[in-house]
């Protein structure tokens, strides 16, 4: 497993890691730990970065996250630190919390201060003055910046190192990340509302109302570029057109009783779609009688057996009759329509 990870981060830069968490944590056991935790992490992420720096240098980062949300003691044991580390290590205690992990990953000597500064996100000046600090405490116990260097890189992992960095890096699980998962919620979540949305679009574009409307387009077109030819004149209502019609071919027509009432001011029939229909223009309110095979309509079955649409500034009704539909479009909004289906269903007394 440990060989799994490695392809990951190299021999070199696990080792390195394995510095930077010792001199930062001061305890073998919970570097060793964070570094394992890490390893499985960068094992789930590799894809994120183009170099084994990148990816080295953002291992360090989450190791320094995880020390913190431990909250070590920083007492480190003469076991733990060789030699001339422990003064080192209390040089790195001694700085502000946020800049223990900055020096710590400094005393590698692998990394520059701009990578440092970019790193933990730092303020130039802040890092200068606590490098500067860090620099005179290390003159102070007699080493220099090249022996920091030195005595760090010496610290390698022992088989012992090795054996219980691998048995962690086994234990633990690759962490999926808080934002993966929210991504995976989210893109299922999506995936329902995509197929929702299609779905009521289709329903919503199958719907008869949706297709009256194209109807009504239709009828309003047929009737303006036919003009006054085949006008007849007609004077009566609705409900008085039964005879007409059988004469011009259209047997059956019972006048729905919302429409009985309609005052129409002439007749004609034309074709549409290859299919006959009747035309009455009425005048008050300015509108167009329509009666239409029902089969040429081409409504759905359901809900289509009367209804409501509007296409631009007209309004329409329309009702069933046997096989055929009539509409009654008027120039209105939709509120006027129902105002004048009430007063055809509700007449004055003397009308």
């Amino acid at each position: 497993m440990l060989a799994l990870k490695m392809e990951v981060i190299e021999q070199n830069f696990i080792d390195d890691l394995y510095r930077f968490a010792l001199l930062h944590a001061g305890d073998r056991g919970i570097a060793l730990s964070c570094i394992g935790e890490v390893l499985c992490e960068a094992e789930s992420n590799a894809a994120q970065w183009r170099t084994q720096k990148h990816r080295f240098l953002w291992a360090a980062r989450l190791i320094s996250l995880r020390l913190a949300k431990k909250n070590h003691s920083g007492a480190a044991s003469a076991d733990d630190l060789p030699a001339s580390l422990p003064e080192m290590r209390a040089a790195v205690n001694a700085a502000r919390p946020e800049l223990r992990a900055p020096l710590a990953l400094h005393c590698t000597g692998i990394v520059k201060s701009s990578e440092v500064i970019q790193l933990f996100r730092l303020r130039s000046r802040e890092w200068r003055v606590a490098l500067l600090q860090f620099r005179e405490q290390m003159a102070a116990a007699g080493l220099s910046e090249e022996d920091v260097h030195e005595k760090v890189q010496a610290l390698k992992l022992s088989p012992e190192d090795r054996l219980a960095l691998e048995v962690s890096a086994c234990a633990v699980p690759p962490p999926r990340r808080e934002w993966d998962k929210a991504l995976a919620v989210a893109a299922v979540l999506l995936g329902i509302c995509v197929f929702l949305g299609w779905f009521g679009w289709e329903r919503w574009r199958d719907s008869p109302s949706i297709i009256m409307r194209g109807h009504m387009e239709s009828f309003l077109e047929l009737n303006r570029n036919a003009g006054i030819a085949g006008l007849e004149t007609f004077e009566g209502r609705a409900g008085d057109t039964q005879d007409w019609l059988f004469l011009h071919g259209m047997e059956g027509v019972h006048m729905p009783k919302p429409f009985a009432g309609v005052k129409v001011a002439a007749a004609r029939m034309l074709r549409w779609n290859g299919s006959p229909i009747a035309q009455f223009p009425t005048l008050s309110p300015t509108g167009l009688l329509v009666i239409a095979e029902g089969e040429a309509l081409q409504l759905p079955e359901d809900n289509s057996d009367s209804g409501r649409s509007t296409f631009g500034d007209w309004s329409c009704v329309w009702e069933s009759t046997g096989p055929y539909k009539v509409l009654w479009m008027i120039q209105a909004d939709a509120k006027t329509l129902e105002e004048h289906l009430h007063s055809l269903a509700n007449p004055a007394p003397g009308r």
